[in-house]
């Protein structure tokens, strides 16, 4: 992304105690969350849901993050595809696989194309389809396939504000594919 961000991350120097706080529980000073403490009753309040999906899932990592980075791709969520393509890749995501979650149609082996699928459904149609939630019914529990709808959707919300809000990605992180 080169444009510049429409709201700009807080400085440390200048947080308030309930910014500073929100800071140490989000655990990392990242741009994402010293841009969205800005709010800090909204970002409060979906904190524990993101630190919920992101640290407890019921998935395996390599599952979650391929939703996630399904959802990116499919928001065009620059931000959050660099920082879960190297999460990914230390759950255990293949660079080439990766590499895939960024096009149009991946080559993926049945199991992640499953995902793929069910990701790609909850972002063009709202929901998954028929055939889809069958398949995902023989590998997952009705635990995980609300944490599979949960996560792509909370990854599609977040990848809009940040897009929105322009916020830039920090050095270091893969690119997205699609810029």
């Amino acid at each position: 992304m080169t444009e510049s961000p429409r709201v700009l991350p807080v400085p440390p120097e200048e947080r308030t105690e309930q910014q500073q706080q929100l800071m140490k529980d989000a655990g990392k000073e990242y741009r994402v969350f010293s841009t969205m403490i800005r709010h800090p009753e909204v970002f409060g309040a979906y904190l524990p849901l993101g630190s919920r999906l992101l640290g407890k899932s019921m998935l395996t990592g390599r599952e979650r993050e391929i939703l996630i980075l399904r959802a990116a791709y499919g928001a065009r969520a620059d931000y959050e595809w660099g920082h879960h393509a190297r999460i990914g890749s230390k759950a255990g995501i293949e660079d080439e696989v990766i590499a895939q979650l960024g096009t149009e149609t991946p080559a993926l082996d049945p199991s992640d194309a499953l995902l793929v699928t069910a990701a790609d459904e909850l972002l063009t149609d709202h929901r998954i389809g028929e055939q889809t939630w069958t398949a995902l019914a023989e590998r997952f529990d009705e635990k995980q396939i609300i944490e599979i709808c949960m996560l792509v959707g909370s990854y599609v919300m977040l990848g809009g504000a940040l897009n929105s809000m322009q916020v830039q990605l920090e050095d270091g992180f893969p690119i997205a594919p699609w810029l």
